[in-house]
């Protein structure tokens, strides 16, 4: 069984460990997007990404992710990761995530463990 938190960004100290990934997914994505999602899963030796954006008037579409681009969102996922080991009680790490961007700067990120 899997656990979920959400994790929305808001104006607080800490924002620059958010926005730097949500900065980095949205390069992947066409200019003016509605919605784009990344899914990562970071349990096994190579992080694997799926990213779907969907554009403001078209049909949710599959993107490939730049290897290095891929390769920055992975090290920045494993930071927000490796900060939120520090707050949990029991010191687990989750493992896999989901990362929505939305029109007009919304961020939210749902872990998994």
């Amino acid at each position: 069984m899997s656990e979920e938190f959400a994790v929305t960004s808001g104006p607080t100290p800490g924002d620059d460990v958010y926005l730097s990934p949500g900065r980095a997914i949205a390069g992947q994505c066409p200019s003016g997007f509605e919605e784009a999602r990344l899914e990562a899963d970071l349990s096994g030796a190579a992080a694997t990404m799926r990213l779907v954006c969907t554009p403001q008037d078209g049909a949710e579409t599959e993107l490939p992710i730049d290897p290095m681009a891929q390769a920055d969102v992975q090290a920045l996922l494993e930071r927000i990761r490796d900060a939120t080991v520090r707050e949990e009680e029991a010191g687990r790490r989750w493992q896999r995530c989901t990362v929505i961007l939305r029109k007009g700067g919304r961020f939210q990120m749902d872990v998994y463990y």
